[in-house]
C-alpha cells in the first residue's frame, strides 16, 4: 500500500486545524462530588462483609486453610492408593489369565 503524498497546503491545513483546540476541563463541581462520594459511609451489611473479606489477613488465612485441606486429601489419597494398587493389580492379573486362551488349551468343539 503506497503512502499518500501530502502537498504543503494540505499539511498546513492539517496543522492549522489544531489552532482552536483547548484543554479539556471537568465540570465545575466534579471534584467536590467525587470527594463527597468517597467520604460517604456505607453501613450496609454487604459493605461490612466486603471490607472484612478484602483484608489481607483474611485472604491469607483462607488460602492457608485451603492448602492444608488439599495437602491432607492428597496425603490420604497416596497412602490408600498403595494398598489399592496391589489389590487391583492382582485382580487384573487374575482376570487376564482367565480370559486369555492359548494354543495349548483344549478346544473340544464338535462340528
Amino acid at each position: 500500500m503506497a503512502k499518500k503524498e501530502y502537498t504543503e497546503q494540505e499539511l498546513e491545513a492539517i496543522l492549522n486545524s489544531f489552532d482552536g483546540v483547548e484543554k479539556a476541563s471537568p465540570g465545575p463541581f466534579l471534584y467536590t462530588r467525587l470527594m463527597a462520594k468517597m467520604q460517604e459511609s456505607d453501613d450496609s451489611i454487604w459493605s461490612r462483609i466486603l471490607q472484612f473479606i478484602t483484608r489481607p489477613v483474611f485472604a491469607v488465612g483462607i488460602t492457608l486453610i485451603f492448602l492444608l485441606i488439599n495437602a491432607y486429601i492428597l496425603l490420604n489419597q497416596f497412602s490408600r492408593s498403595g494398598e489399592q494398587v496391589e489389590d487391583s493389580t492382582q485382580i487384573v492379573a487374575m482376570e487376564y489369565n482367565s480370559l486369555t486362551a492359548t494354543i495349548y488349551d483344549n478346544n473340544n468343539e464338535t462340528p
